[in-house]
């Protein structure tokens, strides 16, 4: 069994986790958002309504045009209080994705390891190799030398 078969668990955990951040408070600040905008265009539709209602001075052609120029306002309103409300509705529907930590604890340990009982890759008179071009033996890059000073 090689190293390259085993799966890095952590890294796919971390991008899930990044994943379901980043989609949980985007979609959130996009509701919120949408949300105020949608309260900002019902207070001008109510203004304009009020403006109507109250006749304040403007003749009847003029009381007409107030009323059907809220009607605008409030219809984008209504439209991007729908838009919120489903946005809201998107976040509460994303399923939890839990904390690396979390994750790599609930997976069973061979999942985990990343190289087990392999073989090493190389022996152990390689890793010893000089980096000289000089061939010297394994044992004696181990034995300690005498300092001179």
């Amino acid at each position: 069994m090689s190293s390259q078969a085993h799966k890095v668990p952590t890294k796919d955990a971390a991008k899930k986790r990044r994943e379901y951040l980043c989609k949980k408070v985007g979609t959130g600040i996009g509701g919120i958002a949408t949300a105020g905008m949608a309260i900002g265009l019902g207070c001008v539709a109510l203004l304009l309504l009020f403006a109507a209602v109250q006749n304040i001075g403007f003749s009847r052609n003029n009381v007409a045009f107030f009323a059907f120029l809220a009607l605008v306002p409030l219809a984008v309103a209504v439209y991007l209080g729908h838009v919120s409300a489903s946005s809201f509705k998107e976040v509460r529907a994303l399923s939890y994705v839990p904390p690396v930590a979390e994750q790599l604890a609930d997976l069973p340990a061979e999942e985990i390891l990343l190289r087990g009982s392999d073989q090493p890759m190389a022996t152990p008179g390689e890793l010893l190799r000089a980096a000289s071009g000089s061939e010297t033996g394994a044992d004696e890059l181990l034995r300690p030398t005498k300092r001179t000073t």
